[in-house]
């Protein structure tokens, strides 16, 4: 298993690096969904043959990645401008 978490784990970061720039998010807090993803999903398929797994765990890593910046963005559009508060705004 530590084999495939090394090769994985550098796409994890090229995924949280690369959405982290993209939608101006911290890319340490995806990169820790991501490692989180990759780590339950391999634990939850380990019953695939080595290329299956690792197909199918990048789909997973993206896809929990790409939920966690939707899941941020959605909290942007409703949070409240301080300025508006202090009457700054």
């Amino acid at each position: 298993m530590n084999e495939i978490i090394d090769e994985l784990e550098p796409i994890v970061k090229k995924l949280s690096l690369y959405y982290g720039k993209r939608f101006n998010l911290q890319s340490e807090d995806l990169y820790q969904d991501g490692m989180l993803a990759l780590l339950k999903s391999l634990s939850h398929y380990r019953h695939l043959r080595k290329d299956e797994l690792k197909i199918v765990v990048k789909k997973i890593i993206n896809r929990k990645i790409y939920e966690t910046v939707k899941k941020e963005l959605s909290i942007r559009t409703h949070e409240v401008s301080l300025e508006e508060i202090d009457g700054e705004g």
